[in-house]
C-alpha cells in the first residue's frame, strides 16, 4: 500500500511539474510578444 501511495505522490508532482513548465513557457512567449510589440 505505501508503495502505491510513494508511486501517486510521484505522478502528481510530475503533473505539476509538467503544468507549471507549460505554465512558465506560456509566460514567456507572452513577454516576447509584448517585446515585439513594443520595437
Amino acid at each position: 500500500m505505501k508503495e502505491i501511495k510513494e508511486w501517486v505522490d510521484v505522478v502528481k508532482n510530475s503533473i505539476k511539474l509538467k503544468n507549471y513548465n507549460e505554465g512558465q513557457s506560456g509566460r514567456i512567449k507572452q513577454y516576447e510578444k509584448f517585446l515585439k510589440e513594443k520595437e
